[in-house]
């Protein structure tokens, strides 16, 4: 008979950790990526909040876009803004649609629910007369 050779355990416990690690890095990793874009998109959707209601008060599209100027130089997701739109009459009362166009920063770990050009929308009425016109305003970082 042949001699029986004890085979060691040693590498199997590295292997075991690197599989593992990898499942759980990920995991970690996706989580981050995740929170990240939500806080993008609730920034988002703040800054759409904000030039709502600066487009219902400002008397013309030179004001509003001086205000988002302002706004966006404070951090108002202006990192992530590509383009914001106004359009609707400019009567009192009338309703204003603001329409900010955002892309979300991705770190490549794991797929976002959208990589692409992502839009935010509200509605306000307006309070001033004279205020935006029917062409409407467009404002870019």
């Amino acid at each position: 008979m042949g001699r029986v050779v004890a085979r060691s355990d040693s590498g199997a416990a590295a292997v075991e950790f690197a599989l593992i690690s990898v499942v759980l890095f990920t995991l970690l990793f996706g989580i981050i990526q995740y929170g990240f874009y939500f806080f993008q998109a609730t920034s988002v959707a703040s800054f759409t909040s904000q030039a709502g209601r600066l487009a219902a008060v400002r008397d013309s599209c030179t004001a509003w876009q001086d205000d988002l100027d302002a706004l966006a130089d404070a951090g108002g997701a202006s990192g992530r803004v590509s383009e914001v739109n106004v359009t609707g009459p400019a009567s009192r009362g009338d309703l204003l649609t603001v329409t900010v166009e955002w892309e979300p920063t991705a770190m490549g770990v794991v797929p976002l629910p959208s990589a692409d050009v992502n839009r935010q929308a509200n509605v306000v009425r307006t309070e001033r007369l004279g205020g935006i016109s029917d062409a409407g305003c467009r404002w870019s970082p």
